[in-house]
């Protein structure tokens, strides 16, 4: 599978994924879901469209990632909703941006904010890297209350 970025004669960024397929000697694009078709059939045969692509390495990532995020947080007693959860274990794992200044008087001020992830752009390493940090992150701050297989187990990934 690959995702396309189009972009149309209005210069609107349209997203679109595709699946390459192979018929006889032609190799052709096919949309992968309505949105697709929706977006292709604004083209007619012969119009010449701009494209980058980027190969989907593996869509179910997110799911994965936000699935063993919620068994987590349905683990503790969280003071917080659930994005700003997800967002504080994500900085203790390592994923964050710094920011700082510095006032008029010297005092310097410092603060982080998470990086969005892009689970789905993730190869498989990157992704079991990315999440054995926030189960460490989580078992930092709330205890081993499940081990990354039995995580990973409980969302379908094993």
């Amino acid at each position: 599978m690959a995702l396309l970025s189009l972009t149309s004669t209005f210069g609107k960024p349209m997203k679109v994924t595709l699946m390459r397929k192979t018929v006889g000697s032609d190799r052709l694009w096919m949309p992968m879901d309505e949105k697709g078709i929706e977006i292709t059939g604004k083209f007619s045969d012969g119009d010449v469209v701009v494209v980058d692509i980027k190969k989907h390495r593996n869509p179910h990532f997110h799911r994965y990632a936000f699935a063993m995020m919620n068994e987590l947080y349905n683990m503790v007693d969280a003071d917080v909703g659930f994005d700003r959860w997800r967002q504080m274990l994500t900085i203790k794992a390592g994923y964050f941006v710094p920011v700082g200044s510095v006032d008029v008087d010297g005092t310097v001020r410092s603060a982080v904010y998470p990086t969005s992830l892009s689970f789905e752009n993730m190869d498989e390493i990157e992704f079991q890297e990315c999440m054995a940090g926030i189960h460490q992150a989580f078992i930092d701050k709330y205890g081993s209350l499940i081990t990354y297989d039995k995580l990973s187990h409980a969302v379908g990934m094993l």
